[in-house]
């Protein structure tokens, strides 16, 4: 939460029934958004008044479904399969990895991403708790936006992962 102008600036997460609720921090009152004002895009700021105390917010609305953990941890991955076919699999390349939420991650490449929405990937890396976990995920490119790449987990973390579950929590 950051004050601007007298306008307080808060992000909120959709909940489990896809609506968006923002809590007043000084009276305490619940507000639902309505879903029309924020189906735009992947993001959408709005304006906010408390009913009860009149305080003032720019809410962005976050569509994701689960909650994006910021990290920085060294890995790898491995081309397991092209999209559509096209092109060789395999070759390894170093990623640094940027966010972590329970359906999948985000990382830079050292260069230009040679990847393509589709290919999918073994990520490995490990963790930087206590133990110092081995991970290694499959997924699938969603996004690739120059060094920038989005990756969605062919199995989502669940208790079936205890080390990335807790570490996710």
């Amino acid at each position: 939460m950051v004050e601007n102008g007298g306008l307080i600036e808060k992000t909120v997460l959709l909940n489990k029934n896809n609506e968006a609720i923002l809590v007043c921090d000084k009276c305490g009152m619940f507000h639902k958004i309505d879903e029309s004002l924020y189906r735009l895009g992947d993001m959408k700021r709005i304006l906010i008044e408390c009913q009860k105390c009149q305080r003032r917010y720019s809410v962005l609305v976050n569509l994701r479904r689960h909650y994006r953990k910021g990290i920085s941890l060294q890995g790898t991955y491995n081309i397991v399969e092209k999209a559509g076919g096209i092109g060789i699999a395999g070759g390894m390349a170093r990623i640094t990895i940027q966010d972590m939420s329970k359906s999948g991650l985000g990382f830079k490449t050292n260069g230009p991403a040679r990847l393509m929405v589709g290919d999918v990937l073994k990520l490995n890396f490990r963790l930087d708790n206590a133990k110092r976990s081995s991970v290694e995920k499959n997924a699938i490119v969603r996004r690739v936006f120059n060094d920038i790449v989005g990756v969605e987990f062919t199995k989502h973390i669940d208790e079936r992962d205890p080390d990335l579950a807790f570490y996710m929590s």
